[in-house]
């Protein structure tokens, strides 16, 4: 009877478990559908628009060459429109919670490889590329920039927050778990799928910065007030790189770093791009409109197709989670029925010895 009632509840769990399973695999199509055409449709547009920056970068940055050969200027610096610091950022675009399969972790991989490999200042977008990186750079101090509901948080908050103690009666969803445990319940479920083979691994302090700048930013939706203070920030570099998924199928999405600062490569074969531009009303308007207006859309892009490949790889493993609570299910099944066929079996065996006691007596 104990393995009845064992097998039953462990049975009503995996149901209970699918139907979780199934709702949030529901939103996150959802949430894909609506989307997915908007980031496909403006792809294409600012992959042509990123191009066109490059080549008002280069016009600019050729224009104030040649004004500074004219007027014997050593230094370009006091001609030039567009304030840099003369550094390279490299921004990660993770996530707040988990559920989102290998996307994350392939994502990171890269990063840390390259920064690893080239040094520079770092910016992580989410709380899971945060504990990535302090797992695989323990003790690296970061910038207090974190966004949170519009708001500036200072580093005492975030400390605070991290290492503060679990609330007794902290409210729940309504299947009576918090997105922690059901992330820790539903890993159970997708072991034994193809994951990346990633594991965060300590990275020389000697080799990389150990600092880096930390934004809060929601899984949900692209806020502009949130978005705009981490474009605020990165501007002032001179060259910024974007780490990000790339969707390019349901079961597809590829890992994409994408230079969103003017400086990528558009120079011919023949050495110089060999379009020419009339820029009105001058070519330093021109200039400044894309360091600010389009470098925001730009940017802002880049987290719609972060979004829409997360969102995809999480439909991925959520349905791998449900073809393993099947077959979980099905073998409990087999179990309930060999206990079954063990019981009767138990109890011919009973009748049979009770009618061979009844005619020994019998014949006695």
């Amino acid at each position: 009877m104990t393995d009845y009632t064992k097998i039953d509840n462990e049975v009503a769990t995996l149901d209970d478990m699918r139907g979780l399973v199934v709702a949030y695999e529901t939103i996150a199509s959802s949430a894909m559908r609506r989307i997915r055409n908007f980031v496909l449709e403006n792809r294409a547009f600012h992959e042509g628009l990123n191009r066109l920056f490059q080549e008002v970068v280069y016009a600019y940055r050729k224009e104030m060459a040649r004004l500074a050969r004219k007027r014997n200027i050593q230094s370009q610096k006091s001609l030039s429109l567009l304030r840099r610091n003369g550094k390279t950022v490299r921004v990660l675009l993770s996530a707040n919670t988990g559920l989102y399969g290998e996307i994350i972790t392939k994502l990171f991989a890269r990063f840390a490889a390259e920064t690893k490999e080239y040094p520079g200042d770092i910016v992580i977008v989410g709380k899971i590329g945060r504990m990535l990186w302090e797992r695989a750079m323990p003790g690296a101090p970061f910038t207090p920039l974190e966004i949170r509901n519009g708001e500036t948080r200072t580093a005492s908050t975030q400390y605070a927050e991290r290492n503060a103690a679990p609330v007794s009666g902290e409210s729940k969803s309504l299947t009576g778990f918090t997105p922690l445990e059901i992330w820790a319940v539903l890993k159970r479920w997708t072991r034994g799928t193809p994951q990346s083979s990633y594991a965060p691994q300590k990275l020389s302090h000697s080799a990389s910065l150990t600092g880096f700048t930390y934004f809060d930013f929601s899984d949900s939706t692209v806020v502009h007030k949130d978005l705009q203070k981490i474009t605020q920030y990165v501007s002032a570099y001179e060259r910024i790189v974007v780490f990000h998924g790339a969707f390019r199928s349901l079961l597809k999405q590829d890992v994409a770093a994408s230079d969103v600062s003017g400086g990528g490569r558009i120079s011919t074969d023949a050495g110089e791009s060999k379009v020419s531009y009339l820029f009105e009303p001058s070519l330093e308007d021109v200039a400044v409109m894309f360091e600010t207006e389009i470098f925001f859309s730009l940017f802002e892009q880049l987290f719609h197709e972060s979004r829409l490949a997360k969102l995809s790889s999480r439909m991925v493993l959520l349905d791998r989670a449900t073809a393993n609570i099947d077959r979980t299910v099905k073998r409990l099944s087999f179990e309930h029925r060999k206990l079954e066929h063990r019981l009767f079996n138990k109890k011919q065996l009973d009748a049979m010895s009770g009618i061979a006691l009844w005619n020994m007596a019998y014949e006695s």
